[in-house]
């Protein structure tokens, strides 16, 4: 009997020493990698911790580029708190740039070969493979304000809108926010980004501004949200000079326009006469004359921040090619970055966000 009794003790003390040995092996793989975030990644078991919902509020990252300074470099989704204490889902993108970039919206194929199921996810009988979550892209206003869309693992599964709402708050935090816009037409890819992209509160229309531009040096797309001062985006008998063309595509400082609620420049009446005719500028005298809508929203199917109407809008609807859309004249400008592809309605866009003072 005292022989066992030694026996088992000599097991239990091994076991003992076999946990604290096993425990001190892990703390200092955890405390290596706090100390070279560089070396965590996919599986990395402190990342869990922010993709998971229930998890404590105060404990929450605010953004995706907090969670990137922690150490988890894995493009996917996440879970982050915004100052009203709303938890939501995201998609970070810890690759692109430096990572550390919130995605707020994401429209479109990545692949040319995937927009024939973008439209048609089954094909004779089958689901295709690549098929992605189409969206519905001309909702209305409280839709907009809420978000809609599937929140995806990577861009290129689903489209999505992150809310304006959202928008808000996300641009809100901190030292404001930054912005990378991603473009691919159906040959070339590009970018462009603006040191300040900030969405006001619902009182002011959600009013965009969106300053400090940086081009594409490789592929340069230009400056599509300041306007173009080409006569291309007109479509009626009448259309305004070169020089008040600028003015009237020029986005930054638009509120959002819905169908269900116009924000917008387009045809702006000055007042209403008592029989409620609408009563026009001398420079928009054309409109009674030539406009029976006057909502850009339902114009170019979509909601956005339009002027009068737009020359970058990328949630307009998507086609393969411009003589298609030349060939039905009824149809909406399209998904367009114009001082890019003009008229050519793009095959993707992304936009991102992150605070201004992050860093890889």
């Amino acid at each position: 009997m005292m022989l066992l009794a030694i026996f088992l003790l000599g097991v239990c003390h091994g076991r003992k020493g076999l946990g604290q040995l096993e425990s001190k092996k892990l703390n200092n793989y955890n405390q290596e990698n706090a100390e070279n975030p560089h070396q965590t990644g996919k599986g990395h078991r402190n990342c869990s911790f922010f993709r998971e919902k229930s998890r404590s509020l105060n404990k929450m990252a605010t953004s995706c580029s907090e969670i990137y300074q922690k150490g988890c470099k894995q493009t996917g989704q996440y879970y982050i708190r915004l100052g009203s204490g709303r938890k939501i889902q995201v998609l970070c993108d810890m690759d692109t740039d430096g990572g550390g970039w919130t995605v707020i919206h994401a429209h479109g194929v990545t692949h040319p070969e995937d927009f024939r199921c973008y439209n048609n996810p089954v094909i004779e009988g089958r689901r295709c493979r690549n098929a992605v979550v189409k969206a519905n892209w001309n909702s209305t206003w409280q839709e907009y304000i809420n978000g809609f869309g599937e929140i995806p693992k990577e861009l290129g599964e689903s489209d999505f809108w992150l809310g304006l709402e959202n928008m808000h708050e996300i641009t809100q935090e901190g030292r404001g926010s930054e912005a990378r816009i991603e473009l691919y037409s159906w040959g070339k890819r590009s970018w462009a980004k603006y040191g300040t992209f900030n969405v006001t509160h619902q009182d002011y229309g959600y009013t965009l501004k969106i300053n400090n531009f940086e081009d594409n040096k490789d592929i340069p797309v230009r400056n599509a949200f300041a306007g173009v001062p080409e006569n291309f985006l007109c479509r009626g008998r009448n259309c305004p000079e070169k020089r008040e063309n600028r003015k009237n595509s020029k986005q930054n400082g638009q509120m959002f326009t819905t169908k269900d609620r116009d924000n917008d420049n387009y045809c702006r009446p000055l007042g209403y006469k008592r029989d409620e005719t609408p009563i026009y500028s001398e420079e928009n005298k054309a409109c009674e004359l030539s406009y029976s809508n006057l909502n850009c929203a339902i114009e170019e199917q979509s909601g956005f921040w339009f002027n009068s109407c737009s020359a970058v809008n990328l949630n307009g609807p998507i086609y393969r090619t411009n003589p298609e859309r030349e060939r039905q004249k009824a149809l909406p400008a399209g998904m367009i970055w114009a001082t890019w592809q003009k008229q050519t309605s793009l095959m993707f866009s992304s936009i991102k966000l992150r605070p201004k003072n992050h860093h890889a």
